[in-house]
């Protein structure tokens, strides 16, 4: 998979690394606005040097949170798709493996026989090589951040999510399992 991807998965990995400052950004400016523009006495906060009156800090603070929630948004857009040019091309090279395998066999294998393993065997194979890199940096840089972001703001708050991951991840599959 990396032979025939190695330089599409590269590119993917350095999208999706970009996530890891959106996810923060969507994190940190929540707080500010609570904390600082819609606090009841006067705003504690600066902008780049200025002093804002309460409505234009939130005005600018919400607006540079739609910005952070478009530009991740943005940002995985491209990440899935070039996720998925990465995985169309591991599919569409295992088919022509497979073909010519049985081209050079010369057997009278059961053409039918070719077709499922050409549909339903590459499928999963390519699915997996799009996503053998992204995912885990994406799902990975999204869990530390919010781990790294809790550290910031309580110790003992991001010491009980930490401690509750290992029963989230025991527990939520099996229920998710009942669900379905």
């Amino acid at each position: 998979v990396l032979r025939w991807t190695l330089r599409p998965q590269i590119k993917l990995l350095a999208i999706s690394l970009l996530v890891i400052p959106t996810t923060y950004l969507t994190l940190e400016l929540p707080k500010h606005i609570v904390n600082h523009a819609l606090a009841s006495a006067r705003p504690k906060m600066d902008l780049l040097g200025l002093t804002l009156d309460r409505m234009t800090l939130l005005l600018v603070l919400c607006a540079g949170y739609l910005a952070a929630i478009t530009l991740n948004g943005t940002v995985k857009y491209y990440a899935n798709v070039a996720q998925g040019r990465i995985t169309e091309r591991i599919v569409r090279r295992l088919r022509i493996a497979v073909v010519r395998t049985r081209a050079r066999q010369q057997a009278k294998a059961d053409s039918t026989a070719l077709i499922s393993v050409a549909i339903s065997e590459c499928e999963p194979i390519g699915y997996f090589g799009g996503n053998i890199l992204s995912v885990p940096v994406l799902q990975g840089g999204t869990l530390l951040t919010s781990l790294g972001f809790l550290l910031m703001q309580d110790v003992a708050m991001a010491l009980a999510a930490a401690v509750m991951l290992p029963v989230q991840i025991a527990v939520l599959p099996r229920l998710q399992a009942r669900i379905n």
